[in-house]
Order: C-alpha cells, then structure tokens, then sequence
C-alpha cells in the first residue's frame, strides 16, 4: 500500500494520497521490530531480515526524496514523476528480497511441523507402550494375585486345621 500512495502524491500533489504510505510506515517498523527480534532466536534468518532492512532504509530514503521533490512544485514534481520507474525498481527488489523472506520462514515453519509430528507420534508410541506394559501387568496380577491369595488361604487353612487336630489330640490327652 506504500507505493501506490507515494505515486498518487507524485502524481497529484495531493497529500491525503501519503495516508497508506503514513499508515505503512509505522506498520513497516513494527514489522521490522518483530523480525529483529526473531533473527536473534533464528539465526537463519538474520541476514534476510537484514537485507530486508537495509532496502526498507533505502525505500525510505528514495520516498522521502520524492515528497520532498513534489513539495518544491512543479518542476520538482515533474522530476519525481520522471523517478517512478526507479522507485519501482528498488521495490520490487524489496518484494524479491521480502520473498525470499517468507519462504525461509516458510521452510521453519515446515521443519517446524515436522519436528512437532515427529514429536508427537513419539509420544504416542511411548504412551502405547507404557499403557501396553501397565495392561500386562494388570493382566498378570489379575491372573496371579488371586492364584496366590488361595495359595495363602490354603497354608491358612492347613495351619488351622493342624492347630484344631493338636487342640483336639491335646482335649483327648486330658480327658
């Protein structure tokens, strides 16, 4: 949107035609801001971001000397009509550059995703297993557990039935 605004002022003289280009400007920073703080934890993209950044500088430079032309009137307005087609030039360098931005933040994203799938099937297979191993182990304890409480009930009963016959054999002695 900064440009079209910019080739409206160039073209018209109209001031309110510099509103997106106003507007963009303080957007273009905070974009910029953002970016710079990302290339601190994305080493990848630092040199992008700043190639980006040096063009913005340069749109920047070039815009500003173009409001300026204009402001002088006409033949300063006419001079910068005639500097459009190298304001687009250096744009689109800015939209190649920014591009190539993009794509790389793309090509995160993606390595991104994979490593988060990756992640997470991971984890699926851990849990699988782990819930795998508690089933066994339910499963077992269900089969033993019981095989071992009559096991116990048995000695148990054993135990008493021997108590009883002593108490028994001890009750005939005395009598």
């Amino acid at each position: 949107a900064r440009f079209p605004g910019i080739r409206g002022y160039v073209v018209t003289g109209n001031g309110g035609s510099l509103e997106p280009y106003r507007v963009g400007r303080t957007k273009v920073a905070q974009d910029l801001a953002a970016l710079r703080q990302l290339a601190r934890r994305r080493p990848e993209i630092a040199g992008d971001v700043a190639s980006s950044e040096q063009l913005v500088h340069r749109l920047e430079q070039f815009y500003g000397q173009q409001i300026a032309l204009v402001e002088q009137g006409g033949n300063g307005q006419r001079r910068a009509q005639r500097n459009v087609l190298a304001g687009k030039q250096l744009f689109d360098r800015f939209r190649t550059d920014s591009g190539r931005l993009a794509a790389r933040a793309d090509a995160i994203v993606a390595k991104a995703r994979t490593s988060q799938r990756r992640t997470f099937w991971s984890l699926v297979a851990v849990f699988l297993v782990a819930g795998l191993t508690a089933a066994g182990i339910a499963f077992w304890l269900l089969l033993s557990v019981p095989r071992r409480i009559w096991s116990l009930y048995d000695v148990e009963r054993e135990l008493r039935e021997a108590a009883e016959r002593m108490r028994d054999a001890e009750q005939r002695a005395r009598r």
